[in-house]
């Protein structure tokens, strides 16, 4: 597997070619993207607790994991919604 080190960068080139202003669209569809993620994480949690026969400590484990992701996710959400007016 992979470890995420670095997002690649942009030329500047390039950056001048995407770069656009944001707009109401633009925003509202990362708020979404966001909303989106802390319901999938949820989704996984639940079925680890309720779906899905494994060790209950490694299930446990996981889900706290995953509760601590949400609480992140969360706090992204709510800066997204004071900044991405």
């Amino acid at each position: 597997m992979k470890t995420f080190l670095e997002r690649t960068k942009a030329s500047p080139e390039t950056r001048a070619k995407l770069a656009k202003p944001l707009d109401r669209r633009t925003a509202a569809a990362m708020k979404v993207k966001v909303k989106n993620m802390v319901s999938d994480l949820d989704g996984m949690a639940w079925s680890l607790e309720n779906q899905i026969d494994m060790d209950p400590i490694k299930s446990k484990w996981i889900v706290q994991e995953i509760d601590k992701l949400i609480k992140d996710t969360k706090q992204l959400e709510r800066t997204f919604n004071k900044v991405l007016k």
